[in-house]
C-alpha cells in the first residue's frame, strides 16, 4: 500500500491492470455492436414517401420525395411508400 501512495504523490499513474485492459475491449465491442444495431435500423427509421405531382405551368406530372410549398403551382395526386409505386399509378391519374 505504501507504494502506491508514492506513485500517487509523485503523480506518475500505475501500471494497468488485466481487468482495466478487459475493460477497454468490452467498451470496444459494445461500440461494435451499438453500431451494427443502429446501421440496421436507421434505414428502416428513414423511409421516404413519394408524392406524384402535377405542375400546373407544365401540364405535366412528376414524382418528387419532398412535398412542394408552392400550392398554386403544384397539386399533390397521391402519396406512396415507394418510387415504383408512384411511377406504376401516374398513368391511373386523371391530371397525368
Amino acid at each position: 500500500m505504501t507504494r502506491v501512495r508514492l506513485w500517487h504523490l509523485a503523480g506518475i499513474p500505475p501500471a494497468p491492470t488485466m481487468s482495466a485492459i478487459a475493460g477497454k475491449a468490452d467498451m470496444t465491442q459494445t461500440g461494435r455492436q451499438a453500431f451494427l444495431i443502429m446501421s440496421f435500423t436507421v434505414p428502416i427509421l428513414a423511409a421516404e414517401t413519394f408524392y406524384v405531382i402535377f405542375d400546373n405551368t407544365l401540364k405535366g406530372c412528376t414524382v418528387v420525395t419532398a412535398e412542394p410549398s408552392d400550392k398554386v403551382r403544384f397539386k399533390v395526386l397521391g402519396t406512396y411508400k415507394s418510387e415504383a409505386e408512384a411511377e406504376k399509378a401516374m398513368p391511373s391519374l386523371k391530371e397525368c
